[in-house]
C-alpha cells in the first residue's frame, strides 16, 4: 500500500492480510474522531518510505489510535509492526482514558510478533492525552527512536531491548516505563521522566551493557501530597550494569525516596 501526501478523515481498517507494507513518503495523516482511525486486524504492517504519517483521535473516549489485534477489543489475535527506513509514525490521542498506540495481546502462545520494532533510523512518536502512550508485549528499537509521552504511562509493556545505537524517550505522571524486563545495549539511551515511577521492572531484570538509562524524578508533586513511593529507577529483581554502561536515578523533586531501588 503507497501513501503519497495522503489525508483522510475517514478511519483506515486493514484485515483479511498476513502481511502489508505500507510505503510512506510525503507528509500523510489520518485524523478521525469516530472509532479507532488506523486499524491492522490480523496482519503485521511494516511502515516503510522514509515520509511521515500522523494518525490523531481527536474525540472518541477510551479507544486507541493506532490499533493492532482483534477489532472486537481487547485484541485476541493481535499481530504487530515494524517503523523502518527512517520513516516516521507520529501518533496522538486527546480522548479521555485513551491509548494512542495499542498492541494486541494474544493468549495462544504459538501467536508470534505481538510488539513493534523501531529500526533503521525509523522513528514512533506517540502521545495521549490521558491514559498510556503505548502499549504493547515486546518492543524493540534497533538503531530507531521512540518517544511516548501520557499521564498514566508513556511505555508499557513486557519485554523491552535497546540496541544499536537506539534511543527511546518516556515522559509520564505516574510510570515514564513500565515494563517486564528491560535491556539498553550498545550505546543505546533510555531517559524516563515521571513524577511517581521513572522506569519501573516488575518481573525481570535491567541490563545496561555499553548503553545508558536515566531515571528522572520530575518534581512537580510534593512527596506528602502523595502515598506512593517515589523511584527514578526500580527493579524487583536485578540491575546488571557492564561493559561502560550507565545508569543515573535523579530527582527534581524536594522530597524524593530513591533515585536507584
Amino acid at each position: 500500500l503507497y501513501l503519497d501526501n495522503f489525508t483522510s478523515s475517514e478511519r483506515l481498517v486493514i484485515k483479511g492480510i498476513d502481511r502489508l507494507e505500507i510505503v510512506v513518503t510525503g507528509e500523510n495523516r489520518i485524523e478521525s474522531d469516530s472509532r479507532v482511525p488506523f486499524s491492522a486486524i490480523d496482519t503485521y504492517v511494516t511502515f516503510s518510505g522514509g515520509g511521515k504519517l500522523t494518525i490523531v483521535n481527536k474525540t472518541q473516549s477510551g479507544v486507541p489510535a493506532l490499533y493492532y489485534g482483534n477489532e472486537s477489543g481487547c485484541g485476541a489475535c493481535a499481530i504487530g509492526m515494524t517503523v523502518t527506513d527512517k520513516t516516521e509514525v507520529f501518533v496522538e490521542t486527546n480522548v479521555k482514558d485513551g491509548t494512542a498506540v495499542l498492541i494486541g495481546f494474544n493468549s495462544d502462545a504459538s501467536k508470534k510478533d505481538r510488539g513493534f520494532l523501531v529500526k533503521d533510523g525509523g522513528r514512533l512518536i506517540a502521545r495521549a492525552k490521558e491514559g498510556i502512550a503505548i502499549d504493547a508485549d515486546d518492543i524493540t528499537i534497533d538503531n530507531g527512536y521512540v518517544y511516548a509521552k501520557a499521564d498514566k504511562a508513556g511505555l508499557y509493556g513486557g519485554t523491552i531491548t535497546v540496541e544499536n545505537n537506539g534511543i527511546i524517550e518516556a515522559e509520564a505522571c505516574e510510570y515514564a516505563i513500565y515494563s517486564a524486563r528491560m535491556s539498553v545495549l550498545s550505546g543505546s539511551e533510555v531517559t524516563a521522566k515521571a513524577d511517581f515511577y521513572g522506569t519501573y521492572i516488575h518481573n525481570g531484570d535491567i541490563i545496561v551493557s555499553g548503553g545508558k538509562l536515566t531515571g528522572i524524578l520530575t518534581g512537580k508533586y510534593e512527596h506528602s501530597n502523595s502515598d506512593k513511593y517515589t523511584l527514578a529507577i526500580c527493579s524487583l529483581n536485578d540491575i546488571d550494569v557492564s561493559d561502560g554502561g550507565t545508569i543515573i536515578g535523579k530527582s527534581d523533586k524536594k522530597y524524593s525516596d530513591f533515585g536507584v531501588y
